[in-house]
């Protein structure tokens, strides 16, 4: 699959062949899973993981984005 991809092309790759998909909460863990993904999902349970919050509701945008 291509480095960067739209909807069309990732839905017609997943008819023919499977997709490995991944969460990432950091930068630096995406940079690896790069080479090792098709999809690489930026996850608002950051805010479990990595700030220990109960759930998702405190996550802002710009944690996402420092993420």
């Amino acid at each position: 699959m291509n480095k960067r991809s739209n909807i069309k092309n990732i839905l017609s790759y997943k008819k023919s062949s499977q997709l490995v998909a991944i969460t990432c909460y950091t930068s630096q863990i995406a940079k690896i899973a790069d080479n090792h993904a098709d999809l690489i999902l930026v996850g608002d349970s950051l805010g479990m993981t990595i700030y220990g919050y109960k759930n998702t509701l405190n996550v802002t945008l710009q944690m996402m984005i420092d993420h």
